[in-house]
């Protein structure tokens, strides 16, 4: 993706999947309102799912609390990078755990540069997650931002499409063969009268002699050729 003015987002993703944490889910932590970025970005991830079909991500406090944690170590060290042990964070049982980090200008860049990207863009729209967490950091002009995504067992909705079975083929009766009927013999023409024409006995008429042709300029001449080559094209 090229940059956006002097900035260019960067982008990077993982996914962790099939796996099982635990036998029972653990207690959700209690509910936290997230913040107008936080709130922000989920907005912008479920319109993107909507998009798609896909139904929309439910904030998860406990995921935010982990998203937020390595956006401020993010933002420490200046530099994006994947929390490796963000599996082992996650309370309760699971199915699938993924997620997203980046750094740009704006919370809008960094979206865009998500959704220009392959390998985030399944993690935004995957069915297969039920959850959102999402932490952000602001550090100088750089925000730096860590989006995780959650499944739970049995939790999965898959986004089905509706297929209409196509109609039967229609058979159209073949019409009769038209028959013409038979056309009234024509009446016979009655025949013109004939007249006797006088016809002119020819007188001759004495013809002056032709004079001699004029001389035709060697101008005249190229210019009858190029009107006669005009005609031919054109006529």
């Amino acid at each position: 993706m090229g940059p956006l003015g002097r900035w260019k987002a960067s982008v990077a993703a993982a996914v962790t999947a099939a796996a099982v944490a635990a036998a029972v889910l653990a207690v959700p932590a209690p509910a936290q309102a997230a913040s107008a970025e936080e709130s922000k970005i989920v907005a912008l991830t479920n319109q993107v799912r909507a998009s798609v079909g896909a139904p929309a991500l439910v904030w998860d406090e406990s995921l935010a609390v982990i998203a937020r944690t390595w956006a401020a170590k993010m933002a420490a060290d200046g530099i994006i990078s994947h929390n490796t042990i963000v599996s082992k964070q996650v309370s309760g049982a699971w199915s699938k755990v993924s997620e997203n980090v980046g750094q740009g200008p704006d919370i809008d860049t960094v979206h865009q540069a998500l959704v220009a990207s392959r390998s985030h863009y399944l993690n935004m729209t995957d069915t297969e997650v039920t959850f959102m967490g999402v932490g952000v950091v602001t550090k100088g002009n750089t925000v730096f931002i860590v989006e995780n995504f959650l499944g739970r067992p049995g939790g999965a909705v898959l986004k089905t499409v509706t297929t209409k079975a196509p109609a039967p083929p229609t058979t159209k009766a073949p019409a009769p063969p038209a028959t013409a009927a038979p056309k009234a013999p024509a009446a016979p023409k009655p025949a013109a009268p004939t007249t006797t024409v006088p016809v002119a006995v020819p007188v001759a008429v004495p013809v002056a002699a032709p004079s001699p042709p004029a001389d035709v300029s060697p101008w005249m001449t190229l210019a009858l050729e190029v009107t006669r080559t005009w005609e031919r094209t054109t006529g």
